[in-house]
């Protein structure tokens, strides 16, 4: 397995896409997205690991080929995302905006929900079913 991600790895590199580092003592891998133009804001992988969704400040939505190692589709949002992650099981991926987080199914690609908040948003993320939160709010 490792050897297979070795030669995706060069792929996106020879591509152009990524730049990666490995740290094999402490298990760390890192993945930088070299994109056209500005910066990239949040990235997320499948759980899969076959495809990777990235948003950034040029307000777009990237769909990555993990496999290809190519970009898939780009979409044109409509405001500045700040970040992106999918659901644990993948079949839904949330995009974080100043004052809403949006969530999309992966099936149709269609909008389940919206979350507002006027006061604005500075983080999220997925939880398990039955999860307990406990705070001091």
């Amino acid at each position: 397995s490792q050897r297979r991600s070795g030669r995706k790895d060069r792929r996106l590199e020879d591509a152009g896409l990524v730049k990666s580092a490995h740290a094999h003592g402490s298990q760390v891998e890192l993945l930088l997205i070299v994109m056209d133009r500005g910066a990239v804001n949040s990235i997320c992988i499948h759980p899969s690991n076959k495809v990777a969704l990235s948003v950034g400040a040029d307000n777009k939505l990237v769909m990555w080929n993990l496999v290809k190692g190519c970009k898939s589709t780009t979409c044109k949002l409509n405001d500045k995302p700040t970040k992106i992650l999918f659901n644990p099981d993948g079949s839904r991926y949330a995009i974080l905006y100043y004052n809403c987080v949006k969530v999309y199914n992966i099936s149709d690609g269609q909008e389940a929900f919206e979350i507002t908040n006027r006061m604005g948003l500075n983080d999220m993320v997925f939880l398990e079913v039955g999860t307990q939160i406990e705070t001091d709010l």
